[in-house]
Order: C-alpha cells, then structure tokens, then sequence
C-alpha cells in the first residue's frame, strides 16, 4: 500500500481491518469504489446549474495532514442511484437508512465500508440477516409485520397489487415458516426463513 497517493492514517486502517471482514486491499478497494462516486457526483455536481447542488471539491476527501478522510461523505441518493449494486434494489433507500446513523442525508466513509463488509461473502450470516431483518422491518418495530411485507410487495412491483392478492402472498409466506396465524416474522423467525435460503449467504 505503499505506492499509494492517497492513504489512512495507520490507526484507522487498524480499526477498519477490526470492525469489518476486510483486509487492508478490500478496505482501499472498497475506498476507490466511494472514490469512483465522488468523482461521478463532481461533474453532475459542476453540470447542474440548480446551486443547490453543490461540487465538492476535487481532493476534500482528505483531512488537513492529507491522509483520506473516513468521515468524508457523500449524499446518500445520489450513492442509492449511482452505485451499479444498488441502483436496481427496489430496497436500496432502505438499506443505505439502517447504516446511516444521522438524518443528514449524507453517508460517510465509514458507514459505506460498513454496508459493503456486511454484505460481502467474506462475512457471518448471521449478521447478513440481522442487518436485512432491519431493512425489511419497515417501521423498525421489532417485527416484520404483515404491513411491512405489504409495503415490501408494493416496492417490488411494478403494478399495484390489490389487498386480496397481497394478503394472499403474506399468508403463504407465513405458511412456509410455520407462521401461519401469527402478525408477522421476529428475528427468530426470520432467521428460520433464511436458513431455508442457501443463496443468502453467498
């Protein structure tokens, strides 16, 4: 890494390789895919006359002593509509919500590094599934509840769906893990759904 124009300070490099699965090679790959988007959000930045849009500058992601700054950040729908693996998820806005920690709008560095790791190959399934059990819990209740897989359906659809075909979509999915009569899925109900789902651990 050191070849590097642009790198972390030491100490942040160590806490990354600590909170994720990811070596130093993914954590620089992962920083040069946010990198890749700053400089796409540049130039619709610089194009738009709307100056509400503001162009950040060319090299701000780095900090006063000029190793990257990981709390350098980039506005989430932007990132939602732009980065090839979200921009065709129906459930994309909702997975950039469960890893931003404020109502900014904006996700930094170190929340993106964490939604890239968390859903690697390289990590757990079991915090694969605690990070979508947020994503399909809609109103963050603690239960994905049969209105949270309604509101779900109508984001994976292209038509509206009416209630008759949307309960009857619920109740079948509530049948396969045994749910039959229940509200909805906790956690470890969910995570009982998943097991039966080899794919998602890849």
């Amino acid at each position: 890494m050191g070849c590097r124009q642009n790198r972390f300070e030491e100490s942040v490099l160590e806490d990354f390789e600590a909170a994720t699965p990811f070596n130093r090679v993914e954590i620089y790959h992962a920083f040069d895919r946010f990198l890749e988007l700053h400089q796409q959000y540049r130039l619709a930045a610089s194009s738009n006359p709307d100056e509400s849009f503001t162009a950040p500058g060319d090299r701000d992601y780095l900090d006063a002593d000029g190793f990257i700054n990981p709390e350098f950040s980039l506005p989430a729908e932007f990132i939602a509509t732009h980065m090839p693996q979200l921009k065709e998820n129906p459930f994309a806005k909702r997975m950039l919500d469960i890893f931003i920690a404020t109502d900014s709008g904006q996700m930094t560095f170190i929340e993106f590094l964490d939604m890239v790791s968390t859903f690697s190959p390289k990590n757990s399934r079991e915090k694969k599934t605690a990070h979508a059990f947020q994503i399909f819990d809609i109103d963050q209740d603690g239960l994905i509840s049969r209105e949270d897989m309604y509101v779900m359906l109508d984001m994976i659809t292209d038509e509206p769906l009416n209630e008759s075909v949307k309960k009857k979509v619920v109740d079948e999915v509530l049948i396969e893990v045994n749910k039959k009569d229940a509200d909805g899925l906790n956690t470890e109900d969910f995570h009982y759904a998943i097991s039966r789902s080899p794919d998602f651990a890849r």
